[in-house]
């Protein structure tokens, strides 16, 4: 018994292989743990929220679906509005009967504002007699509203327009003569140059186009007669003062002699004018200085009353036109 070796005396104690065995066991399990995804089972988790979320929210959907009422639509109101809208827009729309027209656009309600106004009340004096035709004005200028002289003078402003300018200024008697008058008279001539012009009127109510109604040489020099031995009148002139601060420095411009007017939309504030028709070059007039007061009577009133508006060009224009049609 005395030759019992002493590794037997100790058996829970491992031995020097068993020890080595658990080592590298747990090397191993260390290489395994690295051939893993990382923070797989968060992943899991936050997948597992996002589909409860999700049938929360569809949940919640389904229940307001059911608590709101379902609203009637009637498809005749939509498309309605649809048609509205091309028809303010000045497009192609299609009316109840099913009929494919155009909407009116301001360049559209413009050109009726000129026919309607201008040349209808104006017709009379291309027949007329000199004393018919002054009585004939003279009741139209009392008559006679400053948003229709506002809205042509727009047209032709914004038109950019060149015109000749008719001598049917000085046919106004003196009690009614007015700057919004003789604005309008000279927006008549302006229509009246433009349609000859073309060689055709512009389509009417029908949609038909006539020739254009020329004035004959005998009416043209009864008119001139007329004009001839009428005194200056100072509303015939345009006076200009130019340095207010400086004295009294004026520039005087006589209207019944300017053959040509010209409105750039470019420069509002100006009004370009020949004396002559063999004149190369134009001569201007101001009408509105950017930085002051106007500085401009006569004709410039009625003009400067459409720039110094709070309201817009277009919000103007369809005001002013509205009222004529």
């Amino acid at each position: 018994m005395t030759n019992v070796s002493e590794s037997s005396l100790y058996i829970d104690e491992p031995s020097t292989s068993n020890f080595q065995e658990d080592i590298s066991s747990k090397s191993d399990t260390s290489r395994r743990g690295s051939t893993v995804t990382p923070h797989g089972n968060l992943r899991k988790d936050a997948e597992e929220d996002r589909e409860g979320e999700k049938h929360n929210i569809r949940g919640i959907t389904e229940n307001s679906k059911q608590l709101t009422r379902k609203r009637i639509r009637d498809p005749s109101t939509w498309k309605r509005n649809i048609q509205k809208k091309l028809r303010m827009q000045g497009k192609e729309y299609l009316t109840q009967n099913e009929k494919l027209k155009r909407g009116r656009n301001f360049r559209d309600i413009d050109l009726d504002a000129i026919l309607q106004t201008t040349q209808n009340a104006f017709s009379s004096l291309s027949t007329a007699s000199p004393s018919d035709a002054a009585n004939n004005t003279g009741v139209l200028a009392v008559d006679a509203r400053s948003s229709e002289v506002e809205a042509l003078l727009l047209i032709n402003s914004a038109a950019g327009r060149s015109f000749e300018v008719e001598t049917l200024l000085s046919i106004i008697p003196d009690a009614v003569r007015s700057s919004e008058v003789e604005a309008l008279l000279l927006i008549k001539a302006a229509a009246d140059s433009k349609l000859t012009q073309s060689g055709t009127t512009e389509a009417d109510k029908r949609g038909k186009k006539s020739s254009p109604q020329q004035k004959s040489e005998e009416v043209k020099e009864i008119i001139r007669d007329h004009i001839n031995p009428l005194p200056v009148i100072s509303s015939h002139y345009c006076l200009i003062k130019k340095n207010k601060n400086k004295g009294d420095d004026r520039s005087v411009v006589n209207w019944l002699k300017i053959k040509w007017l010209q409105y750039r939309k470019e420069d509002s504030t100006r009004i370009f004018f020949k004396e002559k028709l063999s004149d190369t070059e134009f001569k201007s007039v101001v009408i509105k200085k950017p930085s002051t007061r106007r500085s401009v009577s006569c004709l410039a009133d009625a003009v400067f009353s459409l720039y110094s508006s709070s309201l817009s060009i277009e919000q103007k224009k369809f005001e002013t036109l509205s009222v004529l049609i």
